[in-house]
Formats: C-alpha cells, sequence, structure tokens
C-alpha cells in the first residue's frame, strides 16, 4: 500500500491509500491510514471514510508494549476511529510468525486490548473479532495458516466478507435511497485538456446520482453537469486494476465522476461537498456543536484557535461560547453522576462534555447536521499536535 519513495525508505504510511477489490462474495474499499503520531491529520481523514476498522497490532516482543502505552498511537486512533463513528473493529494481531504463532501471546494481547476497548472507550465486547496473522507470510489473511492450530476462526478474507453483510446498508435502489440527498465528499481532483471539466474522486455519503444530473459544489458555488460515472476495481491475487463505467453512484461507493461546464475549475477544494444543484449544502462560518473532551494537558479556553477536522478537510476555528458543561463524578456512594452549569463558563477541562459555538476563522465549511447524517456529521479538534477532543454538529 505504501506506494511514494519517502513511505518505502522510512518504512510508514504517510497517507492515505485508496484500493478497491473485489471477492467472489463482495466489493470493498480499504483505506490504508497512517498508523505514525506525526500523521494523525491524514489518519483521520481515512477513518472517516470507513464503516469497518482493521487495526493491525505488532505482535512482536516490546512491539505491542511500546505502540500501547500512555504516549503510544494504539490508544489515540481507537479513541478517534471510536469518535468517529467506528462501532466494528477486526483486531489483526500480526507478525504472529515472529512469535512462533504463540497461542499465550496472542491472548496476552486479545486481554489487554478487550479492557481498553470495553471499559475506557465504549466498545461492545461483540463487535470486536481477534484474528492472528501474518502479513508477510500470508497467514490467515487469505489461507488458513498450518502453523496456528490453535485458531479455529476463519481467515481475514471470510472475516470481511461477513462483516459486510452484516453492515446496515443496503445498496440496492429502494424509495428510501432515492429519498435520500445526494451528497459527495471530494477526496481527490484530476484535470483534463479541456479547461471546463474535471475528474473528481471520493465517496458518496448519502442518496444517490446518475450522469446528466447537475450539480452543486459548496462552500464556492460552483455548478456543473456529471458527464460519467466510474468505479476501479482489482481482483484478490490480481495487481491490476480496471476502471468500469457505471450508470449511477449510491451511497457507500467510491467513485469518479467527469463533470463538465464548470465555469471556475481553481475554486474546487479536496473537502469540499457535492449535492444536486437545487439542494446544496449549507457552508457555515460558525455552528452549534456537541464535543467531549478527551485528556488534555491544559484547559480549553473560549477564543483559544485550534484545528479542526471534519471528514479529509482541516481548517483553523475557535469556541466563541460555552453554552453547558457537563462533568461525570462519584457521589458519596460511589455512584456516577453528571453535574451540569450553564453559566459563566470560560474554558473546558479534561473529560467534559459541552455544548459550544465554534467559530471557523478561513474558508467557509460545508456541514450536514449529524441528525441527517450520522457520518459525516461529526467532528475532531486537535491543538498543539494532539488529539483533545471530538464532537457532533447540531
Amino acid at each position: 500500500m505504501d506506494q511514494t519513495p519517502e513511505e518505502r525508505n522510512r518504512g510508514v504510511t504517510i497517507d492515505i491509500c485508496q484500493i478497491q477489490f473485489s471477492t467472489i462474495k463482495s466489493n470493498f474499499t480499504i483505506i490504508d491510514s497512517p498508523g505514525h503520531k506525526d500523521y494523525v491529520p491524514q489518519m483521520i481523514n481515512g477513518v472517516s471514510q470507513a464503516d469497518l476498522a482493521i487495526i493491525i497490532i505488532d505482535s512482536d516482543i516490546n512491539a505491542f508494549e511500546k505502540g500501547f502505552d500512555v504516549n503510544g498511537q494504539t490508544r489515540e486512533h481507537i479513541t478517534i476511529a471510536k469518535n468517529l463513528g467506528i462501532d466494528r473493529c477486526i483486531i489483526a494481531v500480526n507478525k504472529m510468525d515472529s512469535v512462533e504463532w504463540s497461542e499465550d501471546r496472542f491472548n496476552e494481547i486479545e486481554s489487554v486490548l478487550n479492557d481498553f476497548f470495553t471499559e475506557d472507550i465504549g466498545f461492545k465486547s461483540e463487535n470486536i473479532t481477534y484474528i492472528p496473522t501474518s502479513g508477510y507470510l500470508g497467514g490467515n489473511v487469505v489461507n488458513k495458516e498450518p502453523k496456528c492450530s490453535w485458531y479455529h476462526g476463519p481467515t481475514l478474507i471470510e472475516l470481511l466478507e461477513t462483516e459486510n453483510s452484516n453492515i446496515n446498508r443496503d445498496l440496492e435502489i429502494n424509495e428510501e435511497l432515492k429519498k435520500q440527498p445526494f451528497i459527495m465528499t471530494i477526496n481527490d481532483l484530476q484535470e483534463t485538456n479541456k479547461d471546463d471539466e474535471i475528474f473528481i474522486s471520493g465517496r458518496v455519503n448519502s442518496g444517490l446520482v446518475l450522469p446528466g444530473e447537475t450539480i452543486a459544489i459548496s462552500p464556492v458555488g460552483e455548478t456543473g453537469i456529471i458527464d460519467q460515472i466510474t468505479i476501479s476495481k482489482t481482483e484478490v491475487g490480481n495487481s491490476s486494476s480496471l476502471k468500469e463505467q457505471q450508470k449511477l453512484a449510491i451511497s457507500g461507493e467510491f467513485v469518479t465522476i467527469k463533470v463538465k461546464k464548470i465555469e471556475n475549475l481553481e475554486n474546487i477544494k479536496i473537502g469540499d461537498m457535492i449535492s444536486i444543484v437545487d439542494k446544496p449544502i449549507q457552508s457555515v462560518k460558525s455552528f452549534r456543536s456537541t464535543i467531549k473532551l478527551f485528556n488534555i494537558e491544559r484547559p480549553l479556553l473560549v477564543g483559544t484557535p485550534f484545528v479542526l477536522f471534519r471528514n479529509n478537510i482541516s481548517t483553523p476555528a475557535r469556541i466563541t461560547k460555552i453554552e453547558q458543561v457537563s462533568t461525570i463524578v462519584k457521589d458519596d456512594e460511589g455512584k456516577l453522576k453528571k453535574i451540569t452549569k450553564k453559566k459563566n463558563i470560560r474554558h473546558l477541562s479534561s473529560k467534559q462534555y459541552a455544548v459550544v459555538e465554534v467559530e471557523i476563522l478561513e474558508r467557509p465549511l460545508p456541514l450536514v447536521k449529524f441528525s441527517e447524517n450520522k457520518k459525516i456529521g461529526r467532528i475532531v479538534i486537535r491543538k498543539d499536535g494532539l488529539t483533545i477532543g471530538a464532537g457532533i454538529v447540531e
């Protein structure tokens, strides 16, 4: 998945890489997201587009412990994934060949992670699946690993096919899908040899669209006509990718659309959102949000700038007003209770919940409310290189 020379030389993923592949039963899009702490913004971009997380854990001696300590990235990545709406995870305990496929090592890692997932982050245990793998040798990825006789579960590909059938999204065209507003987030742009058309790639977040329809792009207000829709696919075991033209694009698909009759191509940016022309997406300079603060070293003051992430776009922002703040504490009997304050609030602290007004400091941001779309109505807040909170758009 690492394709650039820098990624291959350093041995780390720097940006997200997207590949669509097919098995006999299912079609998938895999988004490889960085694990290094320097590239958390890119990781947020990848996770925000996903329905299911596959978390790769290094089982080598001391490697897991290093990644899972207080300053390790495993904790932060899992926390971000949960707050971006990921409810189901496959934990691929990788490099098991380096520990001789030790069942004890696998169980040790599973025990530690399960406590963190369920008690600290709030995942349901039935939504987490653990599998011993070796990516280097291919063990338990497509075929069963004979040296791992104690594992009787499915391979990774079999797990993915099962999860795909369980995801509550019907890709058949039905009346409910037709009623949904068409929304697509722009992930990539590629110009053609004409100055009024462009290839736009991204995920269809809601609804459906057909060639010939007129679209609007927010926040810039540009309009255009969809000329064609294509999707790329790679078969398992085959490195070549084929582009297939589609009669339509529907919710959940990653597609490339060719749009023509656009007046100003330079106005369109990655992170902009597409809709049908008569139902443009609202772009705002301020909005109301309910946020949750993580462990933060210093209080977040009203007016203090931070970086706000919405899917694959980041922008400077700040809180202009705190309407109310809630803190969970234990009473004298050891029971949890919520204390809420609504007046004269000037800052937020660790593990608090708050209703706030957020101001966007640069280009207007196209937003969809959480009540309208639970996938793209979410935000993440980072400051000083750390993820300090997450929330939903009210």
